[in-house]
């Protein structure tokens, strides 16, 4: 079936021999074990599937509640594609809410106002969940193409519903929303002549060679000027294209756009006639009227053979067919395809917030760790940020909550942290960091004249004394030390008499003071414990 192209005219022929196939293949009259599957750019459309125009209603309705049109399409397509069985008429009556309401899903009706605060995709994602689209085995691959368009426009667009619907009623008609037809399907294709050229196909049919030469019915407007008296200082005026201009003072420009139009469709003619390698057949009505004149390709067909001897010879008169050659089935393709086409039976969508947590950084996933496992890196780095914002004790909960609601720790993993922020807070040291009897900056810069900008972890100030200590989530290094040392240095030169410095290594739980000429440090003895030291 693939060797074979059905070409057409206008779309809505394409329609009609689609339509027919498929009444054929399903009635009595259709031959076990034949091939009746056709591919048309009609039937490749993505708004074509149920599935999709149930979505977009309910984002219509999503968007605005009380539009009736919104409420009676997303009624009509819920019960149109779970079959319910219930009539139409009452599909359409959804002025009363509680009977509107019953023809969605509990979920989505309790859900309302929740869905409406989604992202687009995510929205997209559990509206199929929802309606049990992701069951329907025949619109799979509709709901992922629109998924596909879904997540293009979000990525580049306002991540907003009524924007979404906008640019949908824009371009539902472009192959922007089409899906795309993949090249090993054993179906025979159905398209316009205007997009088989340049093609080439082993057997074309071409059912309905009969279009008019001239303009058939949307008749354009010729823009005509005349030197006559009447239209002469009118300029170009609009006029609308008909014969009856023959018989005008704009006659010439009827004559122009006529002897236009009868190329362009002879050309068309051409295109399509040179498309078939191995087989041409043509279906066209014979002229009531042996000499009537040539006003459609059909007509131009039947005059061209009556009128040429040799022609004549290959004409059955009876059954007024005109054959030539003989046809044979094609050799199929020697070189196989390799590539099997995998059919979808299930679309998986599942609930993102109960599987998925995107941090803001992830750099540390890919370093190395040898002296513990993974998940003690994880709370390293959680402490690191927690230390890293937190001024006083008291302001522990506010800190943490603020870290969830940020993305960068699950509420699962807030226990862990908070036992493991004690642990630290049990060190006298460390504690005392987080009195209220200092002045307290994090994450602050130091700016030094000539020397650029230096970022503090956490300072705090009493008086003329002054403690700087930085976080660490690696293994200690000469550099940490150096980078305090000059940290010590610039407060120094701000006129502080008293500077301390320290290092917490917030993955191993160890302490360092920093003094010119050496540094010592205790590490814990037990991983079990975060006992730290201080020297």
């Amino acid at each position: 079936m693939k060797d074979i192209a059905i070409l057409v005219r206008k779309n809505s022929e394409g329609q009609r021999i689609v339509a027919h196939i498929l009444a054929y293949r399903n009635s009595e009259r259709a031959k076990p074990g034949i091939n009746y599957d056709v591919i048309s750019n009609e039937s490749l459309r993505i708004d074509s599937a149920a599935s999709v125009n149930l979505l977009l209603a309910a984002l219509r309705y999503l968007h605005n509640p009380a539009d009736a049109i919104a409420r009676a399409q997303l009624a009509f397509e819920a019960n149109r594609i779970h079959k319910s069985g219930r009539p139409l008429a009452e599909a359409l009556e959804v002025s009363n809410q509680a009977l509107f309401e019953s023809y969605l899903p509990d979920d989505f009706t309790r859900q309302k106002t929740t869905l409406r605060k989604l992202p687009l995709l995510e929205l997209t994602e559990t509206l199929i969940q929802v309606f049990g689209l992701h069951k329907i085995e025949g619109e799979l691959v509709f709901l992922q193409a629109f998924q596909d368009i879904v997540l293009s426009f979000s990525s580049r667009e306002r991540n907003d519903i009524l924007e979404f619907l906008t640019w949908w009623d824009e371009n539902r008609h472009t192959e922007k929303a089409s899906l795309k037809s993949p090249g090993d399907v054993d179906a025979a294709q159905i398209l316009t002549i205007h997009k088989a050229k340049g093609l080439q196909f082993k057997v074309v049919l071409i059912p309905f060679c009969s279009w008019e030469l001239d303009h058939a019915n949307n008749m354009p407007a010729l823009w005509v000027k005349s030197d006559e008296d009447v239209y002469k200082d009118a300029g170009y005026v609009p006029v609308r294209y008909s014969s009856k201009l023959a018989d005008t003072c704009f006659s010439e420009y009827y004559k122009e756009e006529f002897a236009r139009c009868y190329l362009d469709n002879l050309n068309l003619l051409y295109v399509a006639f040179t498309r078939a390698e191995n087989g041409l057949l043509v279906t066209a009505p014979a002229p009531k009227k042996a000499n009537s004149q040539a006003k459609s390709v059909s007509r131009l067909l039947h005059k061209a053979i009556q009128a040429n001897p040799e022609l004549m010879k290959s004409w059955d008169k009876v059954n007024q067919v005109w054959m030539n050659g003989e046809l044979h089935t094609p050799e199929p393709d020697q070189v196989s395809n390799s590539l099997a086409t995998v059919v979808l039976r299930a679309y998986p969508v599942s609930n993102w917030r109960d599987k998925l947590v995107v941090r803001h950084a992830g750099t540390f996933f890919f370093e190395k760790e040898k002296e513990s496992p993974f998940q003690k890196i994880e709370y390293g780095i959680y402490l690191h940020a927690v230390l890293s914002v937190l001024r006083y004790h008291d302001e522990v909960d506010s800190g943490l909550e603020s870290l969830v609601n940020s993305g960068l720790i699950i509420q699962r993993e807030l226990d862990q942290v908070k036992t493991e922020l004690s642990k630290l807070f049990e060190n006298p040291i460390v504690s005392s960091w987080f009195d209220r009897s200092w002045t307290v900056q994090t994450e602050v810069s130091l700016l030094v004249p000539g020397e650029g900008e230096s970022r503090v972890d956490r300072l705090m100030m009493q008086g003329k004394k002054a403690v700087v200590v930085d976080f660490k989530t690696g293994v200690p290094a000469k550099e940490d030390q150096r980078q305090v040392l000059n940290y010590m240095d610039i407060l120094r030169k701000m006129n502080f008499t008293d500077v301390e410095g320290y290092l917490l290594y917030t993955r191993k739980g160890e302490v360092m003071e920093v003094k010119s000429g050496k540094t010592k440090s205790k590490r814990k003895t037990d991983d079990s414990q975060l006992d730290l030291g201080l020297s």
